[in-house]
């Protein structure tokens, strides 16, 4: 029997598959707590067209993603901070602190898991990081100076 699962099953597949099962295991275990529906040749339409929906999705959201890429890649961001004595930063730098300055600095939106940073930034200075979205990276430059 063919079911589509509505929720993920272990060992069996995830939301939206098209399954074959036995008849028993469908109507006593999937069909009782709601985890699949039978599988009629319109629902299996529906399935195939939300996947080629989804796929469109994601393809314009990889091509937007690439173009904020290209557009912050080798840029240089010049702020100011404060520093203790010895010329430390009281508070190093973290992903979300470049994120603003790439957002107020470059006016392009990135967010927190992009950004890729090598080894904390606590001293002033020109320091390098890099902003990722798995199929490129950005190369950019971030220059601390004393407030």
């Amino acid at each position: 029997m063919k079911v589509v699962l509505q929720k993920t099953v272990p060992g069996l597949g995830k939301e939206g598959e098209v399954k074959e099962v036995s008849e028993g295991y469908a109507r006593n275990f999937l069909l009782k707590k709601k985890l699949a529906i039978f599988a009629t040749e319109h629902q299996q339409r529906n399935i195939i067209a939300n996947k080629k929906k989804v796929a469109k999705v994601k393809q314009k959201l990889q091509e937007k993603s690439n173009e904020i890429i290209n557009k912050i890649n080798g840029k240089q961001i010049v702020i100011q901070e404060t520093v203790n004595a010895d010329g430390k930063l009281y508070a190093s730098i973290s992903k979300s602190h470049l994120c603003t300055y790439i957002e107020t600095h470059l006016k392009t939106k990135v967010e927190p898991k992009w950004v890729i940073i090598k080894e904390p930034i606590k001293l002033l200075g020109t320091h390098t990081f890099e902003v990722s979205n798995k199929q490129k990276t950005a190369t950019i430059y971030l220059v601390v100076t004393k407030k």
